[in-house]
């Protein structure tokens, strides 16, 4: 009994190529626009809290930016200004980690910033407005 070799080059090329176009095929939105000279949308230009009750956390505000193009892009940063010194945290996405760097937003897609004040009721000196 004798065995038969069933490799066929032709078969071989066909299912490689096949493979290929598989793992290539990305939706347009996941595509990184390397020259973004776009703007991006913002819920809101400000986030004030009203009343704070010093030693305790301040009800919690949301952003939302949004990616209005086809495209993805990278935010190279999202922070509070004040850095470690300030009275306010974010949370980007739902991570705590400080600051949010290269960040991929997608195309039509959002990025939801939860956004806290703390004041240290300690401070006597605190001002009556604090800004970030």
């Amino acid at each position: 009994m004798s065995v038969k070799n069933s490799f066929n080059p032709i078969n071989f090329l066909l299912l490689l190529l096949a493979g290929l176009a598989v793992f290539q095929c990305r939706p347009p939105e996941e595509i990184l626009d390397p020259d973004f000279d776009g703007e991006l949308i913002l819920s809101t230009d400000s986030v004030v809290f009203d009343t704070v009750f010093t030693g305790r956390g301040t009800v919690t505000k949301r952003l939302k930016i949004f990616n209005p193009h086809e495209k993805s892009i990278i935010i190279s940063s999202i922070r509070v200004k004040g850095g470690a010194g300030t009275s306010f945290k974010i949370t980007v996405n739902g991570d705590d980690a400080q600051p949010h760097e290269n960040l991929k937003l997608l195309g039509k897609d959002s990025v939801l910033i939860l956004i806290e004040a703390f004041i240290d009721p300690r401070n006597e000196n605190s001002p009556f407005i604090i800004q970030d």
